[in-house]
């Protein structure tokens, strides 16, 4: 039967328009005195307002919370009595406007259908709503410390109807964190521009943040360009902020976006502009092992650029800082050598490092050591 049918006729029996007799139906009352309500919704809210006033509060409060909800979190946020609260629900129960699952005092109620609970969630004052959204929010935390995971994004959503935007950006934030945990990137994403929505122009800090979640879960998502916005959003944040850790993760991100195969090296120039932002960043910090791959990386992208004498100054900074190290790490500054007709000086020097990077067993310096001793001798074949 048509769900308009269904409730139609089910409003006349609640307003004893039919009634039932020897297993028949027969009109109890003059039909040409009956309103005949023209829509679905007004059919729903014809039978809503026959209830007592109570149990009509009852069924909005459920409705605010979810289509679905526990006997424990109405009986929170309504306040009412045990019995009171079960006399609600069962008459809620017989009309069929809610099902009933599980064993009292663990049930769960549930709308018979979704329209049922849209309509009766809008007739609700916007006033009442707003209340009602931050009381069930607030009520969801109590009940819920052990496992508060398990509903960051309706958490999220009942301090936004509320209008409580802080909690509700906090919440989209954590719920964007749990999907991303699980690589589910679209809806990390979508949790995260809502937060990036509600935090206020003064939280710089956060909208940053927000900003590289955003930039890591498009990039996962294979949406470069849509990453390479956030990214130099969360730049231009970190900058204001003078947060260089930060600043310094931005700039190395955009570098590898900016480098990444789809683009062919036609954008190796906005790469090397971050590579040297990062670089001039690190300068700072004590010598390690980072540091110097930063230079190579950067020395290496200028190699890529046809700049020899720029990609000899990076790798020599590379090389003196892991020599200071005393770590055997391969640099393009042999290649560069070789690039620029010191070719028996390019191909010792890279030579030598493959040699060392055979000693220590760490297949990433040797694997680096020997990219750069392939490049040059494959310079070798192009120089006269």
């Amino acid at each position: 039967v048509p769900f308009f049918i269904e409730e139609f006729l089910r409003s006349f029996k609640d307003l004893e328009i039919i009634k039932k007799e020897d297993n028949k139906f027969y009109i109890a009352k003059d039909v040409q005195d009956v309103t005949i309500p023209s829509t679905i919704q007004d059919v729903i809210m014809a039978r809503v307002d026959s209830l007592p006033e109570g149990t009509k509060e009852v069924l909005q409060t459920g409705s605010v919370i979810e289509r679905e909800f526990e006997y424990e979190l109405i009986k929170r946020v309504t306040g009412l009595s045990e019995q009171e609260l079960l006399s609600h629900l069962a008459v809620l129960r017989d009309s069929e406007l809610l099902y009933e699952r599980g064993i009292y005092p663990q049930s769960t109620y549930i709308f018979k259908h979704a329209l049922t609970r849209e309509v009766v969630h809008d007739s609700i004052l916007t006033r009442r709503k707003k209340k009602l959204h931050e009381e069930i929010g607030n009520t969801i935390e109590e009940i819920n410390k052990e496992n508060l995971d398990e509903h960051y994004g309706v958490l999220a959503e009942h301090y936004i109807n509320s209008e409580n935007y802080m909690k509700g950006a906090d919440y989209s934030i954590k719920a964007g964190d749990k999907a991303a945990a699980v690589s589910a990137w679209q809806g990390a994403k979508q949790q995260f521009e809502t937060a990036l929505d509600l935090l206020s122009e003064e939280d710089l800090q956060k909208k940053a943040d927000v900003l590289q979640k955003l930039a890591n879960v498009t990039n996962w998502k294979s949406e470069f360009e849509t990453s390479l916005h956030y990214t130099e959003l969360a730049i231009e944040l970190y900058e204001k902020l003078n947060d260089k850790r930060n600043l310094f993760t931005m700039h190395m991100f955009a570098n590898m976006l900016y480098i990444a195969p789809h683009w062919d090296g036609g954008r190796e120039q906005e790469a090397l502009k971050h590579m040297e932002a990062a670089a001039a960043i690190a300068e700072e910090d004590p010598d390690s092992q980072e540091k110097g791959l930063i230079y190579q990386r950067t020395s290496h992208i200028y190699l890529h650029q046809g700049e020899p004498d720029q990609t000899l100054i990076w790798a020599q900074k590379a090389v003196d800082l892991f020599t200071r190290l005393n770590i055997p790490m391969g640099t393009s500054w042999g290649t560069a050598m070789t690039y620029t007709g010191q070719i028996d000086e390019g191909i010792a020097y890279n030579e030598n490092n493959c040699e060392q990077a055979l000693k220590t067993a760490n297949l990433f310096i040797l694997g680096l050591a020997g990219h750069e001793l392939v490049l040059t001798l494959a310079l070798i074949r192009d120089i006269p």
